[in-house]
């Protein structure tokens, strides 16, 4: 019998494939986890202690995965302090305008505080 584990993305979940000649049988790891339909659902509180939404906004659960949906998401997020990537935008953080930027790091140590072309540069608005 061969094992062997797989992780849900931005979900920090790890689940296991038992493999018996021909068939598979996925089973859920961890006591918070239940299967659906084929699927691990992983409770909502979940998501928001996970490295993916502390770093990138991977905060709320949706069809069993952590994505990112809210601008809250992303406000809360390393990438937002950081990098001025404060908006949720077609499942990722991405900066949003120049009010984005003047709330960064990059904004306060390197001028980086204007927006143009989705990113956050130096310079006078």
């Amino acid at each position: 019998m061969l094992v062997s584990a797989l992780s849900l993305v931005g979900c920090g979940k790890t689940t296991a494939k038992k493999h018996t000649g021909g068939a598979t049988d996925t089973a859920a790891m961890g006591s918070n986890q239940s299967r659906h339909r084929g699927k691990i659902v992983v409770p909502q509180h979940d998501c928001k202690t996970t490295p993916a939404c502390l770093e990138a906004g991977y905060c709320t659960q949706h069809q069993g995965s952590c994505v990112v949906k809210r601008n809250e998401d992303c406000e809360s997020a390393s990438v937002c302090k950081r990098d001025g990537k404060c908006t949720a935008t077609q499942g990722q953080c991405v900066v949003g305008d120049s009010a984005d930027c003047k709330q960064s790091s990059r904004c306060k140590h390197k001028g980086e505080c204007v927006f143009k072309n989705g990113v956050c540069v130096a310079g006078n608005p």
